[in-house]
């Protein structure tokens, strides 16, 4: 057949192709049977086989008849056998295995000598006839609907050759690489693979992307919908391999032209083929910004598809050049996850109807569902990445952050979308991640205040968590649109990292969270909220989410830092004690409260460190025993969560030097609904109330004592509790209440017989 080829004489008769045909169909048979995988006197059959393959492949193909005389089944077992005997690829362990055994038969012979170099001559040749005869197979299509080639296998076979130092071996592998993508270019899954080699930096891999750029540069339209030739040329770009950057300049000016019919990226030409690496990387930046100035309508297919790179790349290296690719188009994003329609009744209707509006999107918003991509997909290159490339993630984030105009609009809505799904998803891993989004939101120059925000969320109604269903916005998968690429499976991610589930928060104790964050250095905000900061902290020192209680500690040690004398023995025995991995032993511990044999007295640990936290702030905030106890009365009274409420009892307790009307007010009214009540959690809050008028009633002088005849009559009333441990509490204050006022005082008699209740009866 080879003489014939030479020739030039025409023998592809059917009669003649069909022997041939018949031909490798047997030895094939014959080579692949198991007895015959370590018989080293048919090294020349197999040699002979795939010569006669490769010579018959070509010819066929000459003629367009490739599937009727070798079928794809066939090419692809052909391929694989190849790959056995090559020295190449998956396969390279049992090319080995197959070599030793021959060697161990051949040891044992009279002429082993001759037989050995025989034998790694015949090696040798076979290993090229393989490489070259699987090389030929490549250019015919290597998928049908029915099969395909093993296209990680295949990849693998590429990635070996690539790596060889043999020059005259790649070169082959170049060139069937360039055949296999003009010839399976309507095969997306082959072209998607080939496509991902290309993100790398590895110098022989690059040879991945110098194919990609010749079969692109000339005429090769690839199917694969995620393809981009502008990402992967500005990704190319920053590449260490000078081959590699002067193939993606060719590939980005054809690219330019074929789409927009300008040609401006050539002026990057030299920057990008520069030697010094400081130049070229600094130009892939520049040449990125140049087309998101350029082109801001591709702005959400360029983000969607580089993102999802973030993924496909294997190294540190790899993804700082894809963020350099990346933050120009960021910066061009407003984020809008609102219908204008929405915005404007959202604007006149309360915060309960803005949640609704939030989580009821429209199916035709493109403006919303884009946005939700760019969020989807940066919180999930900051969980899978961020403790990598912690600083180029923050300035992802800082860049998504001041843009949108107005101020730096983007910050806000970040935000609150960051709130919105850390109070659905109930994850620990999650939170964590939105902590870094926060801390480096914070880095944002915008008219929203994020300290501010959050310490406007510190107040008794958001202490109570909400029980959402998972909302729109947070985790049902995107409806994406075909034009974008890829748009992160938050739910997915969040479900196989379901051993991190927490209980949900609330929105006060995840402002807490992000708070601590914040407050490093002094702010002034701070400065005049230290008393509700404080006491938050503190009833929070019990709480049962490891997490929610490193951050109170932190935070009451960053406000003493920054608030207390730090040269105060004091000041550093607190701040030591709430930072030691073994804090836990001189604090308070949640189930106190109920099952203490001490009824809910204020623990011991408590007391002394509201004293000494009270001690050290005294010089430099003296009025912070009155407002932190205006603080504590004021959640004590009005937080419906009743483990927070009793905590700010105690902690009034420790404070207690006065008491004005309205404090009593809201204490009595309190009283007045939980006195006697037969549920466990109700008798233990009222118990705490009637402890603190009880510590009110010692605390005052008699005269002071006198302005407050509503404490004398709530006592008396409070008598006819059904419960023992009331009744002698509510005793003891009536008898101090009693021991301290002169009832032979007419006076005295007179005004609490003036303010005796009218509806006594009732």
């Amino acid at each position: 057949m080879a003489k014939f080829c030479k020739t030039d004489e025409k023998f592809m008769t059917e009669w003649s192709l069909s022997k041939i045909q018949t031909i490798l169909q047997n030895v094939k048979k014959l080579l692949t049977l198991p007895s015959s995988s370590t018989n080293f006197e048919l090294q020349k059959l197999r040699k002979c086989f795939l010569g006669i393959l490769e010579s018959f492949h070509q010819e066929i193909f000459k003629i367009d008849q490739v599937e009727q005389w070798i079928p794809l089944q066939f090419r692809k077992d052909a391929f694989e056998f190849g790959e056995e005997w090559c020295g190449y690829g998956d396969s390279i362990a049992l090319f080995n295995k197959r070599y030793a055994a021959m060697t161990k038969e051949i040891s044992t012979s009279e002429n082993s000598v001759t037989l050995q170099a025989s034998l790694e001559l015949q090696k040798r040749q076979l290993q090229y006839t393989a490489i070259s005869c699987m090389a030929s197979l490549l250019g015919s299509p290597i998928a049908d609907s029915q099969m395909t080639f093993d296209v990680n296998r295949l990849l693998l076979w590429f990635d070996a050759l690539f790596n060889t130092h043999n020059e005259k071996v790649v070169d082959v592998a170049r060139k069937a690489l360039l055949k296999l993508l003009e010839v399976n270019s309507d095969s997306t899954l082959v072209i998607h693979e080939i496509l991902n080699k290309c993100y790398t930096h590895d110098p022989a891999l690059g040879n991945y992307f110098i194919m990609v750029n010749e079969a692109y540069v000339n005429g090769t339209n690839f199917a694969d919908k995620y393809y981009s030739p502008l990402s992967l040329a500005m990704f190319a770009c920053g590449s260490e391999n000078f081959s590699v950057r002067a193939a993606a300049t060719r590939m980005l000016e054809h690219a330019e032209n074929q789409l927009y019919g300008t040609n401006k990226s050539s002026t990057f030409v030299d920057g990008i083929c520069s030697g010094s690496r400081i130049i070229y990387k600094r130009t892939l930046f520049q040449l990125s910004t140049s087309f998101a100035n350029d082109h801001p309508e591709e702005k959400f297919n360029m983000i969607s598809q580089i993102t999802m790179l973030f993924g496909v790349v294997s190294t540190s290296d790899a993804r700082r050049d894809l963020l350099a690719v990346l933050l120009p188009w960021v910066q061009t994003v407003e984020l809008k996850l609102t219908d204008d329609e929405d915005e404007v009744s959202g604007n006149s209707s309360g915060a309960e109807d803005k949640e609704i509006v939030k989580a009821a999107p429209k199916s035709n918003s493109t403006d919303r569902n884009n946005s939700l991509m760019v969020l989807y997909n940066f919180l999930e290159i900051t969980m899978k990445f961020g403790h990598k490339i912690q600083n180029e993630v923050e300035a992802l984030w800082v860049a998504l952050g001041n843009g949108g105009g107005n101020g730096g609009s983007n910050c806000k809505v970040i935000y609150d979308f960051v709130v919105d799904i850390c109070l659905q998803s109930k994850n620990l891993e999650l939170l964590e991640c939105c902590r870094q989004v926060i801390v480096s939101l914070s880095s944002v120059t915008s008219s929203f205040n994020l300290i501010d925000d959050l310490i406007g969320h510190l107040e008794p109604k958001s202490m109570i968590p909400a029980e959402r269903e998972i909302t729109y916005v947070a985790f049902t998968a995107l409806t994406k649109p075909d034009s974008l690429p890829y748009v992160a499976d938050l739910s997915a991610y969040v479900e196989k990292k379901s051993i991190n589930t927490i209980p949900t928060l609330s929105l006060c104790e995840l402002s807490v969270v992000f708070l601590v964050d914040l407050i490093l250095n002094p702010v002034d905000s701070v400065k005049e909220q230290l008393p509700l900061l404080l006491h938050l902290s503190f009833v929070l020192l019990d709480h049962q989410l490891p997490l929610i209680q490193d951050q109170a500690c932190t935070m009451v040690a960053h406000l003493i830092r920054q608030y207390g004398d730090y040269s105060d023995e004091t000041t550093r025995k607190i701040v030591d004690t709430l930072t030691s991995h073994e804090r836990q032993k001189n604090l308070w511990l949640h189930i106190d409260l109920i099952t203490d044999k001490n009824g809910g007295r204020i623990p011991e640990s408590m007391d002394l460190l509201v004293r000494d936290v009270k001690k050290v702030l005294e010089p430099n905030i003296p009025n912070i025993q009155k407002e932190w106890s205006k603080s504590a009365i004021h959640w004590a009274t009005s937080c419906k969560v009743m483990h927070i409420a009793s905590r700010s009892f105690q902690v009034f307790r420790c404070l207690i030097s006065f008491l004005d009307q309205s404090m009593l007010r809201d204490m009595l009214s309190c009283l007045a609904n939980t006195v006697s009540d037969e549920n466990p959690g109700i008798q233990s809050f009222a118990l705490q109330i009637l402890m603190t008028l009880n510590a009110i009633t010692a605390e005052l002088y008699s005269e002071q004592l006198i302005d407050f005849p509503q404490l004398f009559w709530s006592a008396v009333a409070s008598l006819n509790t059904i419960h023992e441990h009331e009744f002698i509490e509510v005793l003891s204050t009536l008898s101090k209440f009693i021991s301290k006022i002169d009832l032979d005082s007419e006076d005295t008699v007179q005004c609490l017989i003036a303010t005796f209740p009218p509806k006594w009866e009732d």
